[in-house]
């Protein structure tokens, strides 16, 4: 906190440190409150606490629909509640635009969702109480469990927002998905796991909020898959009857009476059929929970989806093992194996082991092809379709871009990727969609996926049909378009900045010491060509002289260097303009295994880059005069090849090879070494800009010296030899 608080008075601190942990109090107030066990939990046992809260949701969501349908005064009361708070302008919270904790009238809507944090961080807060036993679960696991507790709490957060916008239609279709949810009672998940135990679905069922102590004390009982149709039929007959069974401490504690007897040989399995028959019994006559109307109107709520799973259970189809689906076929099977394989091909064409940035690269390819696979809802390769590809495309390409980062996160939050094109279509300001080459990434990576899954894994069964569907450009786009150089209004703007004006840099807040970055990776860009990672990067020992000509060695060396592509391998002539303003001695007050830039640290996303990109945006992006959000640092670069283009030709392979569009040691082969630096000295003196200062102060007239002691005393001692 200090760090970003920079320099305070310590009263300044006292006061926001009593802030935030009055925050920190009231989100920890709202969380949803679960016992943890004294002892740990089964991976099974967990799945029965997802159980309970999905009966739980459905009962809620439940009564205040009751609530809603059968009293105009209390639907009147929520409808001046919304007309209030349009006119004041602020929802009550990032969740929910009311705030209904102090209207004892309408608790029943506030039940459904009350805290006022995202789904994700209430699974958070569950599943970091549970302990498990017999070692942790394996990832799939753990991500399905996840990932059905997010949907559960998401589901929940949409029937307040259509109870509270009195949208009951809305609401009504929510309270059938989560009753749809209640069929799937042994969390099976695909047939990732091989777990067949489940707990009677009616002795989870609850009227109040279950507590992990409460799941914990649950028994569990072996059930067959022949039991499966009981099961279900008896679950139809529940939710018909209005969900009224016994509570959970009297359900579990005849459930757990039986399976003791059972266990200790005084009982068989069948004497749990009297308990189960018992709590489906039809409820006393007026009994004030049930309410007819609903009653008829949840039996016709068991769809063709409900009568479809019903049908796999009577042909004897287990969920553990979907016939539909062999695990040969699952896109997680086939990913896995991809990646097995891409690591061991690149270890054995590589002298040293894998990089990270490989690894990650990897990863992201993973992660589209996983995303585009949630977008079409299958998990079955042999199902992708071209018809199906082409419409996941139409989704993809109206994605909006990084949603759960912005001020709308909360209304994205929780929801799967097939519903964010229409939550982003309903905002009165949309965020911005998936840029084309980004689109076209998502594509490509499913494609080269399945590209390989059909040439080495299975050509038989696994066709490509994501090939050609997304393009990187859009008909009549040019590569220019994708992002624009500066014009000279923006360069006048960007190196009249007080760094480049004046030599003052930025202070690190933590170090107290001068960041030279900001002073030249702009003009290694500007008139280098130099990338922003590449120039990040640089060590002592990457600068050289040869035949009196100094360059940049572009190169990946170092485990910690890295490029974009097999041509980014080059040598840059240093431009004459870095040298006058000192570059060669600032380069020379390192050791050559020292990073000329060590301010900046190491970051999985953007390398050493990732601060002095952060930097250059907070600084410039607002001022920029045309199309501000198609400029960023690169944008500098584009200035440099643009440069080229225009006045040159773009085809030369000498500023081909400076730029790194193609393989620079064909034009070295070509010319010799020492004709090749010549004639790339001799581009890059070429280049000139319109709206760049004629006067930038030299380095080292600026502040950077007055931060760096040792640099200071060796730089004085560099000019005494020198004169």
């Amino acid at each position: 906190m200090k760090t970003s608080l920079g320099s305070i008075s310590k009263h300044a601190a006292r006061i926001k440190a009593l802030e935030l942990e009055i925050e920190i109090r009231t989100q920890m107030d709202s969380l949803p409150s679960y016992d943890c066990p004294s002892s740990a939990m089964t991976l099974s046992q967990v799945r029965q606490l997802v159980s309970c809260l999905t009966h739980e949701s459905y009962s809620t969501i439940g009564k205040a629909l009751d609530l809603l349908e059968n009293n105009p005064a209390e639907r009147e009361t929520l409808r001046q509640r919304n007309q209030i708070q349009q006119k004041e302008g602020l929802p009550a919270n990032g969740m929910y635009r009311i705030d209904l904790a102090h209207s004892p009238s309408l608790s029943a809507v506030n039940d459904v969702y009350a805290s006022p944090l995202p789904p994700s961080k209430c699974t958070k807060n569950i599943m970091q109480q549970v302990q498990f036993t017999n070692g942790t679960p394996c990832e799939k696991a753990l991500e399905q469990l996840w990932l059905k507790l997010t949907n559960l709490f998401a589901l929940r957060l949409d029937a307040r927002r259509a109870l509270e916008s009195l949208n009951l239609d809305v609401a009504r279709q929510i309270h059938k998905q989560v009753a749809l949810l209640l069929f799937s009672e042994e969390f099976v998940d695909g047939g990732h796991f091989d777990y067949s135990y489940a707990v009677r679905p009616s002795a989870l069922s609850i009227k109040g909020k279950p507590s992990v102590n409460k799941v914990a004390m649950a028994k569990l009982e072996p059930i067959k898959t022949s039991d499966k149709i009981d099961d279900i039929c008896d679950m139809t007959e529940t939710l018909a009857g209005g969900l009224c069974e016994p509570t959970l401490s009297e359900g579990l504690k005849e459930t757990d009476d039986r399976f003791h007897a059972n266990q200790s040989g005084k009982g068989d399995k069948s004497s749990i059929a009297p308990l189960v028959e018992k709590e489906h019994q039809s409820p006393p006559a007026g009994d004030p929970w049930i309410n007819e109307e609903r009653t008829s109107d949840l039996a016709g709520k068991i769809d063709e989806e409900t009568l479809s799973t019903l049908a796999s259970v009577e042909t004897g189809h287990c969920a553990q093992h979907p016939p539909e689906c062999p695990e040969k076929y699952h896109i997680e099977t086939i990913l896995t194996a991809y990646e097995e394989e891409q690591i061991k091909l690149k270890a054995l064409s590589s002298k040293k082991k894998v990089s990270n940035s490989f690894k990650k690269t990897l990863k992201r390819k993973l992660k589209r092809c996983r995303a585009v696979h949630e977008l079409a809802g299958i998990v079955d390769v042999r199902k992708a379709t071209r018809g199906l590809a082409i419409d996941v495309a139409s989704l993809v390409i109206s994605l909006p871009k990084d949603p759960l980062k912005t001020e709308h996160q909360a209304l994205f939050e929780g929801h799967l990727r097939q519903e964010w094109p229409g939550i982003n279509a309903s905002l009165d300001d949309p965020i911005e969609t998936l840029a084309q080459k980004t689109a076209s990434d998502y594509f490509g990576s499913t494609s080269t996926i399945y590209n390989w899954a059909s040439e080495f894994y299975d050509a038989d069964g696994i066709q490509n049909n994501w090939k050609g569907i997304i393009k990187k450009k859009l008909d009549g786009q040019n590569s220019s378009e994708d992002r624009f150089a500066m014009n000279a209004e923006d360069l006048k703007m960007v190196f009249g900045h007080e760094v480049f004006s004046k030599g003052q840099l930025g202070i690190n807040s933590r170090t107290k010491m001068a960041c030279p970055y900001q002073y030249w990776l702009p003009l290694l860009t500007l008139f280098n060509a130099i990338r922003g990672n590449e120039g990040a990067q640089l060590y002592r020992d990457d600068i050289i002289y040869e035949f009196g000509i100094p360059y940049i060695n572009v190169d990946d060396k170092r485990e910690d260097q890295h490029i974009k592509n097999a041509h980014s391998r080059r040598k840059v002539p240093v431009h004459s303009l870095l040298i006058e303003l000192g570059f060669l001695d600032y380069v020379n007050l390192f050791e050559p295994e020292q990073r000329i830039f060590p301010e900046l640290s190491y970051h999985q996303n953007d390398k050493y880059f990732k601060n002095a990109g952060d930097w250059f945006s907070r600084t410039f992006k607002g001022a920029y005069s045309i199309k501000p959000e198609k400029k960023s640092f690169y944008s500098l670069r584009h200035n440099c090849v643009g440069f080229f283009k225009d006045h040159v030709g773009d085809k030369q392979p000498v500023v081909k090879a400076l730029v790194g569009h193609t393989n620079a040691s064909i034009t070295f082969d070509t010319y010799g070494n020492k004709v090749a630096l010549e004639l790339l000295v001799e581009q890059l003196e070429k280049l000139e800009y319109d709206g760049f200062p004629e006067h930038i102060v030299p380095f080292f007239e600026g502040n950077y010296l007055r931060y760096h002691k040792e640099h200071r005393e060796k730089y004085r001692a560099m000019k005494s030899e020198s004169n």
